[in-house]
């Protein structure tokens, strides 16, 4: 329901005083509703209780709550805009995700404690505020949660209870916990705050006499308090390194992602979240280096990025593994943090003694005193919210003689809507609640909701963010994308110098002048040098959300990848398959005794599948073993059920290609061949070098040198020299990753550096040990040392993976497809004896090729006609014969029929002549064994 009291009617509600047009002012720059009773407290600053409302999403407390927690969460259509199906896809969504979802919070003690915290934060806040502002004394603490308890509604009726509202008036100050302000986390609270106030306040004027009145903390990104407090933290983190590895230690400063839809149309959230960050590294000194990342990204749809568990991944693979996670955008701890980086990112990294994560504010003494600072110049201040509140998206547009019915306040019931606001136009003026609508996921909350998808803006980007910063000259921010639409970093952008101005006391209050110089990190665009027409569009056409469709459809269908690994008993096969995809694929095999070793007879083929997941992705992963080769003193013809076998899956392919349903084909082809090599230190064996001539044009062929750690640095090159010799030396063809066109100089660079390696000199583990220096890593422990499978110094491992799984697992699949398999397929066909017309291809006349084409249709209806003559008379002629049959046959039967008539006829004409004579009919003594006496 739309509040229909109007800001002019607001204000003619006001009390006036004898301080004249500065009361006036200050009382207009309050959300008071209406002059309350005596405990009301006005802006003036009489004595009475105040209502201090801490604001969250909040989360559930145990296991019980989560699906009540979810249905809310899918419900709302601030945060997930499903329109009309939105009372019946949300339930079925949380019904879904529920059982999920509890299960993360067993993990981390049965339920979220965001609210055991928030109610600790508000109280011990107005026990400071009691003390520092005795004028707006006593504070009374509570604490509103979006999708959990205590909720909106609830809140609202305690407070209406205790004696707020309902005709005796009160103040009452709104305390949004997201630092940094966004529409889909501040303005979906608040939402539900006003909605809540129509529901139990009323809306006309009369209504509201002697209602609560309201006031909005809507941010407060570079507080010094909120600063200091992150900067104690970390450096209580930094203390834990030993202090010689102290200063390189990376922050990486994680907050909540948001949909690049919402980031397009100006979303303040990212520009906030990179002031909070600068201000924090300013308490620091900037003593580390330090980035921004991003977590919690759910849908096919553009985020922004990087995400966090994306970074931690790339510099444990570059060998940096000395990392603090600083959850930037989280004032207590939940399962954004306490699961999604603890358990998944850090647990899931290997490094965990390493990678470690600030602690949250939580009970921080210097936080909750920032807190206070903030209430109490909020309360002092007179302010209703911030001006940017009041400051729509730029990427929305604004409903017809909106601005001018705002700036004239026009008493009309149902204002102009803002864009990005449930809120009319006049009820956002400084003298009535305001609130935001927004259409993104669940920002800050203890879940993500599926996003809508959306091509990247930079311009709104740019723009927006600039804005947002309290930077004097407002340089532009550029992201620097990659292919899929979303941008992995964020850096300012600036002039040729590569510094920014900046203020002085950025961090420590508003103050935007006093610029100084300040070193940024520069993001160099990518130039496109080509002769490309390009053609400017006068609008947002949408094609440029083509890969995002393609992303959804990829991702919901899932993927597949067929592997096979080829070698003799020993090698660490199923171990190094294990150490790629990090699980139990093969499961640990037993050790028996050598008399109890059964050495198969022949050469077998293994197939194992597994469904694996990873951020949402599904692989549907096949190994194909071949116990048994190599393993026999005569290895002839025994590369022949290994070639057996891919040709099996091709024809199967075809097979299924030629059916008339393809919709639902199984790619069971094997995309990839790795082959182990036996760490001799020589050269190929004649044995490998007949199977790998006998595979390399049916499958792409990645040979390896199994167990490297048995050979010394120098044996492996010039082994692996050895090893490429003998490949071209028999012109064996081997996987090589392909290059385009636009391709720039890092990706050429990486695939240069992979294919150096080849063949890869690797080592497989899946036990974790721990270094000298307190690391735990996957690897093998030596007497000489220790050898690190993931550290590229040790092994080539990382390489493997790199080509196999991160950049050219869909090469391996094309190439499979588009050449390996095509090249079979036509060698089967033409052995099959079916041959393409070359006539398709010659030029002709459309009118000579349509005469022959009529010759020859009437030649072949000719033939056709003298085929159906003779069958029909052959036809004829059968039936003929037949019906002749048949009339033999009845004929022969009527004379049969007729004869016995006639016996039959004369036999009852004799006996009634013996009747009629008087004779016996039968003649005597031809009775026998029949007596009178």
């Amino acid at each position: 329901m739309a509040l229909r009291t109007t800001t002019r009617q607001l204000c003619q509600t006001l009390p006036r005083s004898s301080t004249g047009l500065r009361q006036i002012a200050v009382q207009r720059r309050h959300l008071a509703t209406t002059s309350g009773h005596p405990v009301t407290q006005n802006a003036a600053g009489s004595k009475g209780p105040t209502a201090m409302v801490f604001l969250n999403m909040g989360g559930p407390s145990t296991t019980a709550e989560v699906g009540d927690f979810l249905s809310r969460l899918f419900s709302d259509g601030d945060l997930i805009p499903l329109g009309r199906l939105q009372s019946y896809i949300g339930p079925l969504l949380s019904a879904r995700r529920t059982p999920k979802i509890q299960k993360q919070y067993d993990a981390i003690g049965g339920g979220s404690p965001i609210r055991e915290w928030s109610e600790h934060q508000c109280a011990e806040m107005c026990k400071i505020l009691d003390k520092t502002s005795p004028e707006t004394a006593p504070h009374k603490p509570y604490v509103a949660f979006r999708y959990a308890n205590p909720l909106t509604e609830d809140m609202y009726k305690q407070m209406l209870k205790d004696g707020f509202g309902g005709g005796k008036g009160g103040r009452a100050v709104a305390f949004t916990q997201y630092p940094q302000y966004s529409c889909s986390t501040t303005g979906s609270s608040i939402n539900e705050l006003w909605k809540w106030r129509h529901r139990l306040e009323g809306n006309t004027r009369a209504e509201t006499e002697g209602a609560i009145s309201w006031s909005v903390i809507d941010r407060w990104p570079v507080h010094p308090g909120l600063a200091k407090a992150f900067a104690l933290n970390i450096q209580a983190k930094l203390a834990e390194y030993p202090e010689e590895r102290r200063k390189d230690v990376v922050l990486l400063f994680s907050a909540h992602s948001l949909p690049m839809s919402v980031v397009n149309r100006g979303d303040p959230y990212p520009g906030e979240v990179a002031a909070t960050v600068y201000a924090v590294m300013q308490q620091l000194n900037f003593s580390n280096p330090y980035r921004i990342c991003w977590q919690s990204q759910v849908g096919p749809s553009a985020w922004l990025g990087p995400q966090t568990s994306d970074t931690v991944s790339n510099y444990i693979a570059r060998g940096q593994t000395d990392m603090i996670l600083v959850p930037i955008a989280f004032t207590s701890d939940h399962i954004e943090t306490l699961y999604e980086l603890d358990e998944e990112v850090i647990g899931e990294s290997g490094h965990k003694d390493t990678v470690k994560r600030a602690e949250s504010l939580n009970g921080s003494r210097v936080f909750i005193e920032a807190l206070a600072d903030i209430a109490k110049q909020h309360l002092h201040s007179g302010d209703a919210c911030s001006k940017q509140m009041l400051l729509r998206c730029p990427g929305f547009a604004q409903p017809a003689n909106a601005t001018d019915s705002y700036r004239s306040m026009l008493d009309v019931d149902d204002p102009p809507k803002l864009p990005c606001s449930s809120m009319s136009l006049d009820e956002l003026h400084p003298g009535s609640m305001a609130s935001t609508k927004s259409d993104s996921d669940g920002g800050r909350s203890d879940l993500t909701a599926v996003a809508t998808s959306a091509s990247i803006n930079q311009d709104q980007i740019s723009t927006q963010i600039c804005q947002e910063l309290p930077i004097a000259n407002a340089h532009t921010l550029s992201y620097s994308t990659n292919g899929s639409g979303s941008p992995p970093s964020m850096a300012p952008a600036s002039p040729a110098n590569g510094k920014l101005d900046l203020p002085a006391d950025f961090g420590k209050g508003d103050n935007r002048s006093n610029p100084v110089s300040v070193d940024v990190p520069i993001s160099a665009p990518v130039q496109d040098t080509r002769n490309i027409v390009r053609r400017k569009l006068t609008g947002y056409v949408g094609f440029a959300n083509l890969p995002n469709q393609w992303h959804r459809k990829s991702v919901r269908k899932g993927f597949n990848f067929n592997v096979m690994v080829v070698g003799e008993s020993g090698l660490g096969k199923s171990t190094l398959v294990n150490t790629l995809f990090n699980t139990s694929l093969y499961p640990p095999k037993e050790r028996k005794g050598p008399s109890l070793d059964i050495i198969p007879k022949t050469v077998t083929i293994q197939s194992i599948s597994a469904d694996i997941e990873e951020a949402g992705v599904r692989l549907r992963l096949t190994v194909v073993d071949t116990p048994g080769f190599g393993d026999f003193v005569n290895n002839d013809e025994s590369w022949r059920p290994i070639t057996d076998n891919i040709d099996q899956r091709y024809d199967a392919y075809l097979d299924a290609e030629n059916k008339v349903n393809r919709m639902n084909i199984v790619d069971n082809r094997i995309h990839a061949c790795v082959f182990f090599i036996q760490p001799t230190g020589h050269s190929l064996k004649p044995l490998d070098i007949e199977v790998m001539r006998r595979l390399h044009t049916k499958v792409n062929l990645i040979p390896v040198i199994a167990k490297s750690d048995t050979l010394t640095d120098e044996e492996i090159a010039s082994f692996k020299a050895r090893i490429l010799s003998d490949i071209k030396h028999h012109g064996i063809q081997i996987f090589e990753g392909p290059r385009y066109e636009l391709d720039d100089e890092e990706t050429i660079a990486e695939n240069n550096e992979i294919m150096s390696k080849v063949p890869f000199a690797v080592v497989g583990a899946t036990n974790e040990i721990k270094t000298p220096d307190g690391r735990a890593v996957r690897g093998r422990q030596y007497p000489w040392g220790i050898i690190e499978v993931d550290n590229e110094e040790h092994c080539d491992f990382v390489k493997l993976r790199q080509m196999l799984i991160r950049t050219h697992m869909e090469e391996l699949k094309e190439h499979t497809n588009n050449t390996l398999y095509e090249n079979y397929r036509t060698d089967k066909l033409i052995a099959m004896g079916v041959s393409q017309d070359p006539s398709v291809f010659k030029e002709v006349n459309p009118a000579v090729k349509q005469e022959e084409e009529r010759a020859l249709h009437e030649q072949k209806l000719a033939k056709m006609e003298a085929e159906m003559k003779m069958v029909f008379q052959q036809k004829v002629q059968e039936k003929e014969s037949k019906l002749k049959q048949s009339e033999e046959e009845l004929y022969a039967r009527h004379r049969e029929m007729k004869e016995q008539l006639d016996r039959q006829r004369l036999e009852l004409e004799d006996k009634k002549q013996r009747i009629e004579s008087g004779r016996p009919l039968e003649k005597e003594g031809k009775r026998k064994g029949f007596s009178l006496r």
